[in-house]
């Protein structure tokens, strides 16, 4: 069902970063984004290999980090929580309901019962399928990126403009 029978209203439903509430975190994901398809496209590495050099330069500055603090301030930051047990059951119930609702609807297309539902998967499918083919993985993953990082967030502030449009 579509929201007040706009049909593009599913897009202000977009997690914050993709609506671009915060600019700073949004604009830094669209940087790692685009550092990431430099990277893989034209500097020659490949995603494994980036996330391997992450991971340590992470863990390198972790080190770093422990050995230079005070060791009073390292003790107090091992003490922290990093979720109160209230926090912690909020989230996952919110994760089981999550889940279910997805199951619900995966198993609904699954069997038949919801027969739109599997047509439009097949169709987005299709659609992967066919872009996959013509520009590759790289190049699609970084479009959807693009996508994902500008089209909610363009919803949102041409909002009238778009339902009429459509």
């Amino acid at each position: 069902a579509v929201a007040g029978g706009k049909p593009l209203a599913f897009l202000l439903a977009a997690p914050p970063l993709l609506r671009w509430e915060d600019p700073r975190r949004s604009g830094g994901a669209a940087a790692a984004v685009a550092t990431w398809y430099f990277l893989t496209a034209w500097a020659g590495y490949s995603t494994v290999a980036l996330l391997a050099l992450l991971a340590a330069v992470h863990l390198l500055l972790s080190v770093l980090h422990s050995i230079l603090v005070p060791l009073e301030t390292a003790e107090i930051l091992k003490s922290v929580p990093l979720h109160s047990a209230q926090d912690a059951e909020r989230r996952g119930r919110e994760a089981a309901l999550a889940y279910n609702t997805f199951a619900e609807w995966y198993t609904a297309i699954l069997t038949g019962q919801d027969l739109r539902g599997a047509a439009q998967v097949m169709g987005a499918l299709w659609a992967v399928w066919w872009l996959g083919s013509l520009l590759g993985g790289r190049h699609l993953i970084a479009l959807g990126a693009a996508a994902a990082l500008g089209v909610p967030g363009l919803y949102g502030k041409y909002r009238e403009r778009a339902d009429a449009a459509v």
